[in-house]
């Protein structure tokens, strides 16, 4: 279990977590978003969960407010930015969720 995997089972509960504003960005430069794509099997699978771990904070009161801030920063501009969707692999999934939400 990655730190990573311990951050999205706790965005589900945790207030707290919510409720720190860098949160997204926080995790998505823990699982390497935005660096170079190497396709490694540990960098997938580390984005993967971030992106789950965003998508549960929308699961508290402070989780939210954190993500609707995130949005108006651009988050999910910045998730796809410099990226083709083709390229997004499974995440695909995890980025669709974040913006249906």
């Amino acid at each position: 279990m990655s730190v990573v995997d311990l951050l999205r089972a706790l965005a589900l509960v945790s207030p707290a977590l919510g409720g720190y504003a860098s949160a997204p960005q926080d995790l998505l430069k823990a699982a390497g978003w935005g660096s170079n794509w190497t396709g490694a099997k540990m960098q997938i699978t580390n984005q993967s969960l971030a992106l789950r771990a965003l998508s549960n904070l929308f699961n508290t009161v402070n989780g939210k407010k954190t993500m609707a801030a995130a949005a108006e920063r651009g988050l999910l501009v910045d998730l796809v930015k410099g990226r083709k969707w083709a390229e997004v692999g499974t995440a695909k999934q995890g980025i669709a969720t974040i913006a249906l939400k």
